[in-house]
């Protein structure tokens, strides 16, 4: 059996100063299409990741899952890093990127627009998204043998 851990990392930053502001971490909940996904990528029949979304929702993730409550900004992975048994996707939001948006859930999906969702998180603290802040989500993914 395999097994699938999620984490997620959000860490917040002043823009001018670069000085941390918070960072945040928590498991992520990798949804029925996600663990549809992998399985799907072994056969080769869909594509990899690639966006990271960023909504104002706040329920709480569950397994059926599909897409995020209120979706407000998505963008293409900015860096992916893979590591024996691990891989790592990450999106920078800089400061023109989800203004005067009170950020609160994440998710990664395999499309520009609509696509699979492979997992979802919520965000606590949440991020109040300005020009004067950045932030970097970072999903880690460890497969093991379960």
């Amino acid at each position: 059996m395999i097994g699938i851990r999620s984490n997620v990392t959000v860490t917040v930053r002043e823009a001018k100063t670069g000085r941390v502001v918070f960072t945040y971490q928590t498991h992520n909940k990798v949804v029925n299409d996600g663990l549809d996904q992998v399985r799907d990528l072994l056969g080769n029949f869909v594509l990899a990741p690639t966006h990271i979304a960023v909504g104002t929702g706040v329920t709480v993730p569950t397994a059926s899952d599909s897409v995020l409550d209120t979706e407000v900004f998505r963008n293409v992975i900015t860096a992916r890093d893979p590591d024996p048994q691990k891989i790592t996707f990450q999106l920078f939001l800089d400061t023109v990127d989800a203004n005067g948006n009170t950020l609160s859930e994440a998710g990664i999906f395999n499309a520009a627009a609509s696509g699979v969702m492979f997992s979802r998180v919520l965000i606590s603290p949440v991020i109040i998204k300005t020009a004067l802040v950045t932030a970097t989500l970072t999903f880690e993914y460890t497969i093991s043998e379960g």
